[in-house]
């Protein structure tokens, strides 16, 4: 079903206007311009039928000048000019809650942008100009054949954009938004398929109770409870169950994302240790007790 409404967005996206539109889905246009006016249009109810219409034109996915600001370097004390552009960047709309404007080949253009000090920078120019004047002046009254000290010259900084050559109408899912352990990307269907395809059936049938996350390809209870001091609530059995520690074992209470908890269990990170229960017990009767460890929550 996904596939099918992403072929017919496609065929949509390839046209502009409203006659096209009529013709790809073989609709009949309204056969004089003044049925376009509604009878209860705002221009109706203010007695003036005859308002000039016009078809709407669809803003198709392609490059068009936009304001672009250049990646320039943060330095004290020193300005950059300018410090944006006008490059062709991918806009306008795509048919379909899955499709986005996005760029399909593009090209790195540089820049060349003035550099400048700042204020405080130019005053030290300033004085060192007049320095460096008046220091030459006395050069040349000692001898005419010493060379002038050369002077400071604009400089420049090159600077990368990117420009949009071409676009399309693509899928707002991308590959990287998958998580590559849990999730197969289907560039047909524009989404992230769960490989855990079993347990998402099993979760689908129980879907009185339960529901199933495709960002997570996880299942979980619907209608999540409060427990009481000393118990959890469990996402396996959807109820409310007691923390204990058995062996080397610890039942804890882990949340996920959704902030649901879910009974787990995990192995202790160190070994029990044994403490005697009197000091003045021998050793070869002393008794021992396994120190409780403490609950995770």
């Amino acid at each position: 079903m996904r596939l099918r409404l992403l072929i017919i967005f496609s065929l949509i996206n390839s046209i502009d206007n409203i006659t096209d539109f009529a013709k790809l889905f073989g609709i009949e246009l309204p056969a004089s311009a003044d049925a376009f006016t509604r009878s209860d249009s705002p221009a109706s109810r203010l007695g003036n039928s005859r308002a000039a219409t016009e078809l709407a034109t669809m803003a198709k996915c392609k490059p068009e000048l936009r304001t672009v600001p250049l990646d320039l370097p943060l330095e004290a004390n020193t300005y950059f000019y300018p410090t944006c552009v006008r490059l062709e960047q991918c806009g306008g709309c795509c048919m379909g809650h899955l499709l986005t404007c996005r760029p399909k080949v593009t090209k790195v253009v540089k820049l060349k942008v003035r550099v400048w000090p700042g204020a405080e920078d130019s005053g030290r120019s300033q004085q060192q100009q007049q320095h460096n004047a008046a220091r030459s002046r006395g050069r040349r009254q000692r001898g005419r054949g010493r060379r002038r000290r050369r002077e400071s010259v604009p400089s420049f900084h090159e600077v990368e954009a990117i420009k949009h050559v071409q676009c399309e109408c693509g899928c707002k899912v991308q590959e990287q938004d998958c998580d590559p352990a849990i999730h197969t990307y289907l560039q047909r269907e524009c989404s992230c398929a769960c490989k855990s395809k079993d347990e998402k059936a099993k979760c689908e049938r129980q879907s009185d109770t339960r529901y199933w996350d495709d960002n997570s390809c996880a299942c979980y209870c619907r209608r999540p409870v409060d427990c009481s001091s000393g118990e959890g609530f469990s996402q396996a059995s959807c109820r409310c169950e007691r923390v204990t520690a058995r062996g080397s074992f610890l039942v804890g209470i882990m949340e996920d994302f959704n902030d649901r908890r879910r009974i787990s269990v995990r192995p202790l990170d160190r070994r029990p240790v044994r403490v005697p229960l009197r000091a003045d017990e021998p050793v070869s009767s002393r008794r021992s007790t396994l120190v409780a460890t403490s609950l995770v929550f």
